[in-house]
């Protein structure tokens, strides 16, 4: 197979899947981090720049060297526009949480409806609507009504949008840790917001034991900043985030950000014990999601 924009949640996704046959993976370009993981699940793979991975009886090659950005292959590849903006993430993450049916689907709402719901522009609204249906994410389907298509892409685009575009526009500051169990300590309590990363990893699953603090809230409380002795620091692993959408909707958790959030802060570390908890995330939580048309 060939993949044009090799990503985490590409890579993840592919690691995910049940392989009969031998699988090769042609890219550009493919990181260490990435070469690693699919050499230790035993995805073949070759780049443009040299690196590969190839075994059967008798014969074993492996290659992997870091390229700087500037002559990596892929790094020119992706063409101006492609990227969805981050009102069109915050519209694709209503449709794909959505769990109305038929006429009742958010993606059957108006325009205005739609506005109403998320705040987004009307303009940015239809532009992100007609360029779904230029792509093949939306088709219209008897009576008038639209669905979402191609939901398994359309998914991993917004994963990727979200870690690259959308995410680092809602940090808001980092703490240091009060002590080395503090992240661990949170998984039982509810938190002056929305828990997100390692803590709702932990309390979704029961599998990962966090070392990060992600936080979703309009505000920190000055009691619980002072209750925790939080201290600012920029490379502090308490991170507090804006949440981008609302977080009235149902979750599985509701001390939790939505699976999909969750899913999402996790697959943006690359740190191999929470891409572990997110593939157990979307297996429990998001296949249907991801799946289903």
């Amino acid at each position: 197979m060939f993949e044009e924009n090799l990503t985490t949640p590409v890579v993840e996704r592919l690691l995910m899947q049940r392989r009969q046959e031998p699988l090769l993976l042609l890219s550009p370009y493919i990181s260490p981090t990435f070469a690693d993981r699919l050499h230790k699940n035993g995805v073949f793979f070759v780049d443009e720049t040299g690196n590969a991975y190839v075994e059967w009886p008798g014969y074993y090659l492996y290659i992997s060297r870091d390229v700087p950005k500037n002559r990596r292959p892929g790094n020119s590849q992706r063409k101006p526009g492609k990227d969805f903006s981050p009102g069109a993430l915050r519209l694709i993450y209503l449709f794909l949480t959505d769990t109305g049916q038929g006429a009742d689907a958010r993606v059957n709402h108006t325009v205005r409806e739609l506005h109403a719901v998320t705040g987004i522009s009307t303009g940015s609204i239809s532009n992100t609507m007609d360029r779904l249906k230029a792509q093949g994410f939306l088709e219209e389907r008897g009576a008038g009504e639209r669905c979402l298509a191609q939901r398994e892409k359309l998914f991993e685009r917004f994963v990727e949008g979200y870690t690259r575009r959308l995410r680092p526009k809602l940090v808001v500051e980092h703490y240091r840790l009060p002590h080395s169990g503090w992240a661990s300590e949170l998984v039982n309590t509810d938190g002056p917001g929305k828990w997100g990363g390692e803590v709702a990893g932990s309390k979704l699953t029961g599998y990962l034991v966090p070392e990060t603090v992600t936080l979703y809230t309009e505000n920190l409380p000055v009691p619980f900043i002072v209750k925790h002795d939080l201290r600012k620091d920029p490379a502090g692993r308490v991170e507090i985030l804006r949440p981008f959408a609302s977080m009235d909707q149902t979750t599985p958790m509701e001390a939790c950000v939505h699976p999909l959030i969750v899913y999402a802060d996790l697959m943006a570390t690359e740190i191999d014990r929470n891409l572990e908890t997110a593939k157990r995330i979307y297996e429990r939580y998001l296949r249907p999601l991801a799946t289903s048309d």
